[in-house]
Parts: C-alpha cells; sequence; structure tokens
C-alpha cells in the first residue's frame, strides 16, 4: 500500500452521492418554501426578505447548483431589487388588488382554473377540497379550512415533501427517497402543475411589473425545471 494513502478512508461513492441528493432536495426544499411565502397574505418575515435583499439572496444561493440552468430564473431573480423598498402597507395594496376584493382580482386557488366547466362548480369545488385534504394527511399535515387549494398551500406541501425527500437521502434511505420524488411529481402532475401557467399568465396580464405577478412567472419557470418535458409554461 502507498504510505501516503496509510490510515486514508476512501469516501463510500454511495454516501457521498446520497449527501449531494440530500443537499440539493434541501435547496429544492427551501425554494418552494420562499415561493409559498410570497403568496400568503403579506407578513413582517416577507417585507423583511424583501427590504434586506434576503429573498433575491436566498433564491440565488438555492439555485446556484443548477449552473447554467439557473440563467432562466435570472430575470424574475434581478428583479426582485426593484421591490426591496416595499412597505407593508404598499405590499397590502398590491396583494388586495391581485387577489382581493378587486374587480380584476386573479383567483389564486385551483378550483378556479380546474373545476370552471363542471356544471356544479360549488360540488366540485368541494370535491376538489376533499382530495386534497386526503393527500395533505397521507403526509401528516393539516392546511387551514377553506384553503387547501390555495397556490401558497400546494407550494409549501411541495417543499415538505422535498423535505422529507431530504431527510430520507442523508439517512440512506434510497427507496424512501425516491418515493417521496415520485409523490412530488404527481402532485404537479393532478394539481399544481396543471393550472400555475394559468395563473402567472393572468397576473402578467392584468398587474405586469408587480411583485406578485414577478414571484408567480418565477414559479411558472422553476416548476418548468422541476417538471420537465410536458410542462407548458407561460412563455413556452
Amino acid at each position: 500500500m502507498n504510505e501516503e494513502l496509510a490510515g486514508f478512508t476512501v469516501p463510500d461513492p454511495k454516501v457521498r452521492a446520497f449527501d449531494i441528493l440530500a443537499r440539493v432536495a434541501g435547496f429544492r426544499s427551501m425554494v418552494y418554501g420562499w415561493l409559498a411565502l410570497s403568496f400568503y397574505p403579506p407578513d413582517e418575515p416577507l417585507v423583511s426578505a424583501l427590504a434586506t435583499g434576503t429573498l433575491s439572496a436566498e433564491l440565488h444561493a438555492l439555485t446556484s447548483w443548477l449552473g447554467a440552468d439557473q440563467a432562466r430564473l435570472q430575470p424574475g431573480l434581478d428583479a426582485l431589487a426593484q421591490f426591496e423598498g416595499m412597505t407593508m402597507e404598499a405590499l397590502q395594496d398590491t396583494y388586495q388588488r391581485c387577489f382581493g376584493k378587486s374587480v380584476r382580482r386573479i383567483s389564486p386557488r385551483e378550483s378556479t382554473y380546474c373545476w370552471r366547466d363542471a356544471s356544479d362548480v360549488l360540488g366540485a369545488r368541494e370535491d376538489l377540497a376533499q382530495v386534497l385534504r386526503q393527500q395533505y394527511r397521507q403526509f401528516g399535515v393539516t392546511p387551514q379550512p377553506g384553503q387547501e387549494d390555495h397556490v401558497a398551500v400546494e407550494l409549501e406541501l411541495l417543499a415538505y415533501l422535498c423535505e422529507r425527500e431530504a431527510t430520507s437521502w442523508k439517512a440512506s434511505r434510497a427507496e424512501d427517497a425516491k418515493q417521496m420524488r415520485r409523490q412530488q411529481r404527481n402532485f404537479l402532475d393532478d394539481h399544481l402543475g396543471r393550472w400555475l401557467p394559468e395563473f402567472s399568465w393572468q397576473l402578467s396580464s392584468v398587474a405586469r411589473g408587480s411583485f406578485y405577478a414577478n414571484q408567480a412567472a418565477l414559479a411558472d419557470t422553476w416548476l418548468e425545471m422541476e417538471y420537465g418535458p410536458g410542462y407548458t409554461a407561460v412563455g413556452a
């Protein structure tokens, strides 16, 4: 044996690979978490993250592992700088104009986009809520009643699933981690991936240049990258 290698333990390639996968899943979880926070009613953590540039810096750092592909997110990431001076009052006003009782409000709910052709809209909406509640219970989470199909809640679920994936990779539970990844894809297939592109398009149409239009476009591009072939983003 080469004396220089005496006493040196060669890293297990599998352990190293699992560590990389865990870190990537953790980064993905935090991206989903920041996107979710962007669509909840404005609060101090969001305003502070905007004012200090933390939101932009975090999203830049969390997506750096994408390498050259990060350039696809760059316009939305760079645009965050223009919102750093927004006050709580200004953000609340924008939120109300986009999602409140404004004449040109945009619905942030899945039921608006996936069930609008149903003959019994209220019944179809409740059916969707029931399906989502069952899925959330499967993972041990309980959203606020009536908020099951809200964009922020659906993004937050994906953040949670990515976090569980990361935990499984860290524990070298490869099959559990792969199952969590399948669950993420299934949720995009059945829910968020089906309607977020139109949600983003509508926000861009009526509130172009707003913080929420920017975040919706950023989320749309992010989901396109997450989903891969078959996802139709707004800009596609």
